[in-house]
């Protein structure tokens, strides 16, 4: 039985790292990119949120969306039928406010009628640019628990070797995480070149093609940005499988 966590809403912005795979979005965005002949990137994440128990869910589009309304249609098949909640898709002009935007920021300003009226205390910001099982509810616990503005998914490993030896005109950024004892964030590095295991939280811009994006992800909060490690069931729940796309589709080309 899927538990009830009516306390979060949901929102995936499933535009995000379409910059990453440009001959695959032409005609769709990253989210709508199929995987494994049946599902579709977004599938992960939204099963993920309603696994999790979150019944009320914004998918915020950009561009190249019509093939993910027609595979989305009403929600139907992730029980998101609802009169009060469910599954709301928002394209670039849903409001006579909204306009084309850049990033998540402009995303979320162009549905703020729409947050100004949801009842939920707590907001889950998602992607759409992993296949993996993640358990949202471990990570609004330990957010709840943490008392923290904002907590954030990070993984503790060795940064990719593609990031380190990237030449100083690559465009693009990625942040390493400095916490307290209480997994409390006080410092976030931006492209830092350190050596050994580091708190990898996310990259953003071109991808240096030798990157390794696997690894473990645990829970860190901002502001006294606390953090808490998965438990070991919850760390298998939640564990990434590191098939990023980006990674799919270079194996897939080159091979």
């Amino acid at each position: 039985m899927v538990n009830s966590n009516t306390r979060t809403l949901g929102i995936i912005f499933p535009n995000s790292y379409d910059y990453f795979v440009p001959e695959l979005v032409g005609l769709r965005l990253m989210a709508s990119i199929p995987f494994a002949s049946r599902y579709r990137l977004i599938d992960f994440t939204l099963s993920s949120m309603v696994t999790s128990g979150i019944s009320n869910v914004a998918v915020v589009v950009s561009n190249n969306y019509q093939s993910l309304i027609d595979h989305l249609g009403s929600g139907r098949s992730w029980d998101l039928v609802r009169k009060n909640g469910g599954l709301n898709i928002f394209p670039p002009n849903a409001y006579s406010s909204s306009k084309p935007y850049v990033g998540r920021a402009g995303a979320l300003a162009n549905i703020l009628d729409f947050l100004k009226k949801q009842k939920q205390k707590y907001v889950l910001l998602a992607n759409a640019n992993i296949a993996s099982n993640f358990d949202f509810k471990a990570m609004v616990d330990a957010h709840v628990a943490s008392g923290a503005d904002v907590t954030l998914a990070y993984r503790e490993q060795e940064l990719p070797k593609g990031f380190v030896e990237a030449p100083d005109n690559v465009k693009g950024y990625y942040y390493t995480l400095r916490m307290d004892e209480d997994k409390r964030i006080n410092k976030i590095y931006v492209n830092p070149k350190d050596k050994g295991i580091q708190n990898f939280h996310e990259y953003y811009g071109h991808q240096p093609r030798t990157a390794d994006r696997s690894g473990q992800r645990s829970f860190a909060s901002w502001k006294r940005i606390s953090g808490a490690r998965c438990a070991p069931s919850e760390a298998e729940q939640a564990e990434c499988t590191g098939l990023q796309i980006r990674r799919l589709y270079r194996l897939h080309h080159w091979s």
